[in-house]
């Protein structure tokens, strides 16, 4: 498989499916087969999607001549598919690949159009967005810059927060019946798989948070509505429904605990309010 990397954002896709079947076969949360390991990760630049490519029988032997790790190229009629609501190339016989200069002008191009990008005063946002859009939800401070999720699952250590950029994918239980135990709120956690483009993770949402995000204890005909409009389902749709679903982007503060030397790494979202209104 190739990590392939051009500094921009794959578009955003629809997700399939019933929430009813991801209950017991959830959101994967990347394409290849296990997952990389973080020194693999922290090569991979945090802004910018890096595609992964796949290959045809074709090019079964490609991995033991490919020499051009790290190197600007040119990559024809490859194909992009869709899984689990993410894109990956495939390259076909038809295929070409050719190497290019770090000088040659399309790769000066796509560099300063990079350096532009992570300059804003803004943060590391999906070009798909900008400081003028309007999203599902409000944050505590207004003027953190934001960073992207492979920033954060990089590059950052210890206890620390972070203002993102998302989708909410998937939530785990989505029936506003589970959110009603007669021992209050402070015993709620929701589980979301979070993505943008350069990474999907879990964070969860508990207690407190819980409720300062729904804005209170909602009823479960309140709460269901909200739920829906954070994964961008039709309010007609039953979750058990086969629909497909369109999330919309989302502002959130995500709090980083480590443990165990930092190989235990749990996301919390806090300080952040939906707003419906």
């Amino acid at each position: 498989m190739l990590f392939v990397w051009d500094g921009t954002d794959v578009p955003p896709l629809s997700i399939p499916g019933k929430l009813e079947d991801e209950e017991h076969n959830p959101l994967p949360l990347h394409i290849e087969s296990s997952p990389l390991d973080l020194e693999t990760l922290r090569n991979f630049f945090p802004v910018g999607t890096v595609l992964r490519v796949s290959t045809d029988r074709s090019y079964e032997n490609f991995g033991r001549y490919f020499t051009a790790t790290g190197k600007w190229v040119r990559i024809r009629n490859m194909s992009c598919q869709v899984s689990s609501g993410m894109w990956h190339g495939l390259l076909q016989s038809s295929s070409k690949i050719r190497l290019f200069s770090d000088n040659d002008n399309v790769v000066w191009d796509y560099m300063r159009r990079f350096r532009e990008r992570i300059s804003g005063r803004h943060g590391h946002m999906p070009i798909w967005t900008d400081p003028s859009s309007q999203f599902l939800t409000e944050v505590d401070w207004v003027n953190v810059a934001s960073v992207t999720l492979m920033k954060i699952a990089t590059q950052l250590q210890g206890n620390v927060r972070c203002c993102c950029i998302v989708r909410v994918v998937s939530i785990h239980p989505f029936q506003a019946e589970h959110y009603s135990s007669p021992n209050g709120s402070s015993e709620y956690t929701m589980k979301l798989t979070l993505e943008d483009p350069t990474a999907r993770i879990h964070a969860l949402l508990c207690g407190k948070e819980w409720v300062k995000f729904f804005g209170g204890s909602p009823p479960p005909d309140v709460l269901t509505k909200k739920i829906k409009m954070l994964l961008g389902m039709p309010e007609h749709e039953d979750g058990n429904d086969d629909m497909v679903r369109n999330p919309p982007w989302i502002k959130c503060f995500l709090h980083l605990k480590e443990s165990d030397g930092g190989r235990n790494r749990v996301y919390y979202i806090r300080w952040t309010k939906l707003v419906t209104d």
